[in-house]
């Protein structure tokens, strides 16, 4: 909650080749009396960009930032993140901390919709094969993990998209513990 301290709407703009806005948050400390669960110093809104012409954007960013919130005195901060990105795509220079969900195998195929996926068998089997995965843009790196240490999953060496190391079977990868990870990268047709 709390007030909003300043909303800047910029106007439009015929010839721009740096930033449209630049804000800055002067360095500060937040003085907290109780718990809470959700700090956010700046929210900055998806901007759009239009043209009346055919125009190409190489690299567009919402916000660029120089570091994570620091704790100072007996203020903790759990998870201190420079960049939280609340919906939407990003791109990375540094490190990154991936959250997982859970995907299930239909017909053999799933379908990503975050970088770090658990992948559980169709209707619980003890056993399923993933030969496809749907979704994703050229470049996107993609880790698999089992969803279950009961159930084992087999991804496909060169069924459907699946281009692991290893000709044929021998490239197959088998997830039956949680603990075997899977890295993909996609090329634009295949992972």
């Amino acid at each position: 909650g709390g007030a909003t301290a300043l909303d800047v709407a910029t106007g439009d703009h015929t010839s721009v080749t740096g930033e449209t806005l630049n804000v800055r948050v002067v360095a500060h400390t937040l003085n907290v009396l109780n718990n809470y669960a959700t700090q956010r110093f700046v929210v900055v809104e998806a901007p759009t960009i239009s043209s009346g012409a055919s125009s190409t954007i190489t690299d567009a960013a919402t916000l660029a930032i120089t570091g994570a919130p620091v704790d100072a005195a007996s203020a903790a901060i759990t998870n201190p993140y420079a960049l939280w990105v609340q919906s939407g795509r990003a791109g990375f220079g540094g490190g990154v901390r991936l959250t997982s969900s859970t995907l299930t195998i239909a017909t053999g195929q799933v379908t990503v919709t975050k970088a770090h996926h658990l992948i559980d068998t169709e209707g619980a089997a003890f056993s399923d094969e993933l030969t496809g995965i749907a979704g994703g843009l050229a470049g996107d790196i993609l880790i698999l993990r089992a969803a279950n240490d009961a159930r084992t999953v087999v991804v496909r060496n060169g069924v459907d998209n699946l281009k692991l190391a290893g000709v044929g079977s021998l490239g197959d990868f088998t997830m039956d513990n949680d603990n075997k990870v899977l890295v993909l990268i996609y090329d634009g047709v295949t992972w």
